[in-house]
């Protein structure tokens, strides 16, 4: 998240826990081409992207009902 301080402009980042049972359930052939990317959406609503263009790195979209949030910290 970009958040506007006084110092100027800077990420804010979270750090939670995800249940690993939330990230299973991927098929071999369950890729599906979008763009330039591969994707798929596990049962519990986790949608997984493969991006070629970024050396094959794997990004996922966690739905928020999924994550537990911890306290918070600031790392400065």
């Amino acid at each position: 998240q970009k958040v506007d301080g006084e110092t100027g402009r800077h990420h804010k980042y979270t750090v939670c826990y995800i249940n690993v049972e939330d990230m299973r359930g991927l098929k071999v052939n369950g890729w599906r081409e979008h763009g330039k990317q591969f994707m798929q959406v596990n049962e519990n609503g986790v949608e997984f992207s493969l991006r070629p263009s970024m050396s094959w790195q794997i990004w996922w979209k966690i739905p928020l009902d999924l994550i537990e949030i911890g306290r918070e910290l600031q790392i400065t």
